[in-house]
């Protein structure tokens, strides 16, 4: 039998957790253990938790372990919201400290159907020693990654060689993937490490995914499916605090892997000029400020929590 060890990070969607660790429970392929690392919420999701028998207690701080529907869950309450990669950095610690064979990635929006697991069990073997899961949902289309951009240095980085899902009929072997689903072997785990928190949201997954890559295949598994409980908003967004930490970190990432050392210098010097044009053409000064600021930061490897989610 084998054993699987989930890990997720959840920060104020209490509903969303409820929902996801029902589907977890549900699974055609049973689940050993979950960890559950709470990123400081204030909605309640300890308390919730606690009432419906989840978990016995929590205190901040310190790992927690319980029992529930014969699963142990280890319940970890963060001092202060670390961002995703800091959850996740910190959820991978505690399942490497348990005895399991393979460990489950996702965030707290998404929801498996009941053989999702089984699935990406029947694909992983010594060659894919990751597989990740079809996101498909209502209105929002998986998409696998099959290059990354390298050589424009007028388009993103993560402006992808990407294959629509409705363009695949088969597992294809894909680059990158988020923290949403991806299914490791544990001993891939422990070559590859932790991930690294210093980004705090954006860009920690694509730097697992490629540090995976030295030691294994990644396979896209077309029929193992995870849905979106929360469907990203398509079209034009005010510039915020998220927009900060994507254009730092691509920088960061960019000169961290891209071989091709003139693009990775000159890119984020493009991006740059585009967005002072863009912003104060549009007279947003915040933008503005924040975008010179995301250059800044990602140019001198500025990481961690360098803004405050919610700040602007």
């Amino acid at each position: 039998m084998e054993n699987v060890c989930v890990v997720l990070v959840t920060f104020n969607r209490k509903e969303l957790l409820i929902k996801l660790l029902d589907g977890l429970f549900k699974q055609t392929k049973k689940v050993s253990s979950i960890v559950i690392v709470d990123n400081h919420s204030t909605d309640g999701t300890a308390e919730e938790l606690i009432k419906r028998g989840i978990i016995e207690k929590s205190v901040e701080g310190r790992c927690e372990v319980s029992l529930y529907n014969d699963t142990k869950i280890h319940y970890y309450k963060n001092s202060e919201n670390t961002g995703g990669s800091g959850g996740f950095k910190k959820a991978f610690e505690l399942a490497c400290e348990i005895e399991c064979d393979y460990i489950w990635t996702m965030d707290d929006d998404v929801l498996p159907e009941s053989d999702c697991l089984e699935n990406l069990l029947k694909n992983i073997d010594d060659d894919y020693g990751v597989c990740i899961p079809n996101r498909t949902t209502g209105e929002f289309k998986d998409q696998v990654v099959i290059s990354f951009n390298w050589k424009n240095p007028f388009k993103s980085v993560h402006k992808k060689t990407l294959k629509q899902i409705d363009d695949i009929k088969e597992n294809t072997e894909v680059f990158d993937f988020p923290f949403e689903g991806p299914l490791f072997k544990k001993e891939i785990v422990n070559q590859v490490g932790v991930p690294n928190a210093d980004y705090f949201i954006f860009f920690d997954d694509s730097d697992y995914a490629l540090r995976c890559l030295k030691h294994t295949k990644i396979l896209f598994v077309l029929d193992a499916h995870l849905h979106k409980q929360i469907i990203p908003q398509a079209g034009n967004v005010n510039y915020n605090w998220r927009e900060y930490y994507y254009a730092r970190n691509e920088i960061v990432f960019d000169r961290k892997y891209n071989k091709n050392v003139f693009v990775a210098l000159i890119r984020p010097y493009i991006t740059i000029a585009k967005r002072v044009l863009k912003y104060t053409l549009k007279r947003n000064p915040t933008a503005l400020k924040y975008s010179k600021k995301a250059f800044k930061d990602g140019k001198n490897k500025n990481l961690g929590k360098t803004v405050n989610p919610g700040e602007f």
